[in-house]
C-alpha cells in the first residue's frame, strides 16, 4: 500500500490525463480505454490475463487504473461510454454500477494483434440519441462483411 501522498500523486496523474482529452462544451461524451473483462453478453471469448497484455490475474496490478476511472467521472461532463479497445475477442456493452456509465468492449478491428477464427473484424459504432448521460445510447458492431451485432 502506497502512502497518502502517492494517492494524491496517482489522483493528480489521474485529472492530468484527463485534462488532455476533456472536451468543455455540452456535447455526449465517449472515451476509449483499456479495462478488464468480466463475463457479459455478447462475443467474450478472451479469458482474463489471456490474449492481450493486460494484468488482470496479477494481485500487483490490481487497483492501478482506480485513480484515472475515478478522474475520468469526476471531470469528463456529460460522459456517457468508455470504449475499451483492449481485448480483441470481447464485444459486450454493460452499465458499471459505480459511477453509472456504460462501457464497451470495441472487438477486433484491425489486422495486426491476435484473433480467433470466428471473430471476425468490426468498428464500434455508437450513436447519441440525448445529452443527458443516463438516457443511455445505441451502439453496435459494423462488421468487415457488412452485417452488423447489436450491444444494448
Amino acid at each position: 500500500m502506497g502512502s497518502k501522498r502517492d494517492k494524491e500523486n496517482e489522483y493528480r496523474l489521474g485529472t492530468a490525463r484527463i485534462a488532455k482529452c476533456t472536451c468543455l462544451c455540452p456535447h455526449p461524451s465517449a472515451v476509449q480505454r483499456n479495462l478488464n473483462s468480466s463475463v457479459n453478453p455478447g462475443l467474450n471469448a478472451d479469458t482474463l490475463g489471456q490474449g492481450s497484455t493486460q494484468a488482470s490475474l496479477e494481485h500487483a496490478s490490481l487497483g492501478k487504473d482506480n485513480a484515472f476511472w475515478h478522474s475520468l467521472n469526476t471531470n469528463v461532463k456529460n460522459l456517457h461510454a468508455v470504449i475499451s479497445g483492449h481485448d480483441h475477442g470481447d464485444e459486450w456493452c454493460a452499465r458499471e454500477p459505480t459511477y453509472d456509465v456504460i462501457f464497451c468492449f470495441n472487438k477486433h478491428s484491425g489486422y495486426g494483434g491476435y484473433s480467433r477464427p470466428g471473430w471476425g473484424r468490426g468498428v464500434r459504432s455508437i450513436i447519441f440519441h440525448s445529452a443527458a448521460p443516463l438516457v443511455g445510447l445505441e451502439t453496435y458492431i459494423m462488421m468487415e462483411n457488412g452485417t452488423s451485432h447489436t450491444s444494448e
